[in-house]
């Protein structure tokens, strides 16, 4: 799906927040990977799937972690 619209900036959810496991910023880094596969980097823009208010405030801080480092291993890998 991705590779048909790489011509617009593509808000992706990396996170998982229907269940409560709690992502590796490993697994999400492997998730903003695949997506630029068929995308710019400065066309991505990583966020959750969905809302956050359903899950305990614990295990959505902790998986908004993850998606942050995530984000930043990727930032160092590309600069």
């Amino acid at each position: 799906m991705l590779k048909s619209i790489q011509e617009k900036t593509i808000i992706l959810g990396v996170i998982n927040l229907g269940e409560a496991d709690i992502e590796t910023p490993e697994i999400v880094l492997t998730r903003i990977r695949n997506a630029l596969k068929y995308l710019a980097a400065e066309k991505l823009i990583v966020a959750p799937d969905c809302g956050i208010k359903y899950l305990e405030r614990s295990v959505a801080f902790a998986k908004l972690r993850a998606m942050v480092q995530a984000t930043k291993m990727l930032s160092e890998e590309l600069h």
